[in-house]
């Protein structure tokens, strides 16, 4: 799987399979709005639906979709400077991990460690009241995703 920088999300692995929102739709029976919103981090990805889009899309697995949908929902926590939202995105991400058995591999292990160490910098700054718009904690790029940097 990698580590969550070098992971391909949901758009990515779409795009590579050369797939719009509404081709998966149709393949998967998933609305496109819902997977509009999945992507931009705005909906939880449940792992049964992973395994359904991972089919699907051929070129990725359930993990690497729920870690990475888990960094969009991180994300979107930091841009709004809301520690509520991070920590039930570190908290999402850690069950998660846990109920399926990912946290066996070092890769998903790994995985999760830069996730929640990342929430863990954000939710720190911002009770010590040292956080800053566009400051990175770890989360942020250029293109508003994702890497863990």
């Amino acid at each position: 799987m990698g580590e969550l920088k070098d992971m391909m999300d949901l758009r990515e692995s779409r795009n590579k399979a050369k797939k719009t929102q509404a081709i998966l739709s149709v393949a998967t029976g998933l609305d496109q709005g819902y997977l509009s919103r999945v992507e931009s981090g705005e909906r939880s990805l449940s792992p049964a639906t992973a395994k359904k889009l991972a089919a699907a899309l051929k070129n990725t697995n359930a993990a690497t979709l729920v870690f990475s949908n888990r960094s969009a929902m991180l994300q979107r926590a930091v841009d709004r400077g809301d520690v509520a939202g991070a920590i039930e995105a570190a908290k999402s991400a850690y069950k998660t991990a846990e109920a399926n058995g990912w946290t066996d591999d070092d890769d998903g292990d790994e995985a999760l460690s830069e996730l929640l160490d990342a929430a863990t910098k954000f939710v720190e700054s911002a009770a010590s009241g040292t956080y800053e718009d566009g400051e990175t904690y770890g989360v942020i790029d250029g293109a508003g995703r994702a890497p863990f940097v």
